[in-house]
C-alpha cells in the first residue's frame, strides 16, 4: 500500500482524477514522509490535468495538482510554471515561523553569544552553550536565562519579497522584563523593543517587534541582540513573520 512506502519522493501515475491515488486520505498518508511527484506531460499519466490544459487555465492543470499537494511537477512549460507559481504564491499569504532553539551551529561567536558557556537549561542542544528550555508545550524549547549582552543568529528564507509584520512570542513575570532588536544582514535592524510582562516564564504571549519591515527574496542571517535594560529576565518560544 502507499502509506507504506518509503522514500523520499514518491511518483504517482494515474489516468482519472477519481483514481484512488489521488483520493485525499491516500496522500495525506504519504505527504508527510515523502515529496510527491506528477508529470503533466501526457494524460494518461495526470489524470488529464496536463501542460495543454494548463496553458488554456492553469489552475485547472498544474493548480489542480498543487490544491491535491503535488510539491513536484514535470513539465515541458517550465518558464510557464514557474510564472504561474509566482503568481500563485503572491495571492497567498506567507506565514514563517522561526523557532527561538533552531539557531546557526557553529558556537560561542558565530551562532550565538552567551555570558557563560553552559547550557543553563540543557533540554535541547546540551552540548552548546546557548540557554534552552523546554516550554511547557509537546516537544516545545525556547531561549530562557537571557542577559544583556547575549545574541543569537538564525537563517530566514523569504519565499518573495514584501513587507512583513514581526512577532515574538515571550514569557516573563517581570515589569520591566527586558529589551531587544532584530538586525537582518542586508536588510537593517528594528526598532527595540520593550519585553511586556506575562505573569510568569512559562506563559507565553505574542508581541509585535516591528509592524511593517522589507525583505527582497531570499535567506537573510537573523540576529536577536538584548540590549542593555533595568533587568533582562525573560524567555523567547519562536518569532513570527506574516506578509501584508
Amino acid at each position: 500500500m502507499l502509506d507504506q512506502v518509503a522514500s523520499e519522493v514518491i511518483i504517482l501515475a494515474f489516468s482519472s482524477e477519481t483514481s484512488f491515488v489521488v483520493d485525499p486520505a491516500v496522500l495525506d498518508s504519504i505527504r508527510g514522509r515523502s515529496r510527491l511527484w506528477v508529470s503533466t506531460l501526457w494524460s494518461s499519466i495526470c489524470g488529464g490535468r496536463t501542460d495543454h490544459r494548463s496553458m488554456q487555465g492553469p489552475d485547472s492543470g498544474w493548480g489542480w495538482h498543487l490544491d491535491k499537494g503535488f510539491n513536484m511537477i514535470q513539465t515541458d512549460r517550465p518558464r510557464e510554471l514557474v510564472a504561474y507559481l509566482d503568481e500563485r504564491d503572491a495571492l497567498d499569504p506567507v506565514t514563517l515561523v522561526v523557532e527561538a532553539e533552531d539557531c546557526l551551529h557553529g558556537g560561542e561567536g558565530f551562532a550565538y553569544h552567551d555570558v557563560d558557556a553552559v547550557n543553563r537549561g540543557g533540554d535541547y542542544r546540551p552540548g552548546e552553550g546557548v540557554d534552552i528550555k523546554a516550554t511547557g508545550e509537546p516537544g516545545g524549547f525556547g531561549l530562557a536565562w537571557i542577559r544583556y549582552p547575549e545574541w543569537v543568529r538564525y537563517a530566514v528564507t523569504f519565499p518573495r519579497e514584501g513587507y512583513y509584520r514581526i512577532t515574538a512570542e515571550v514569557a516573563s513575570p517581570y515589569k520591566p522584563a527586558g529589551r531587544f532588536h532584530l538586525e537582518f544582514e542586508g536588510a537593517g535592524d528594528t526598532e527595540v523593543v520593550e519585553v511586556p510582562k506575562t505573569g510568569s516564564h512559562s506563559r507565553y504571549t505574542s508581541f509585535e517587534v516591528a509592524s511593517s519591515f522589507y525583505f527582497e527574496r531570499g535567506t537573510y542571517v537573523m540576529t536577536f541582540a538584548v540590549d542593555e535594560a533595568p533587568r533582562n529576565n525573560f524567555n523567547v518560544d519562536r518569532f513570527v513573520f506574516e506578509s501584508e
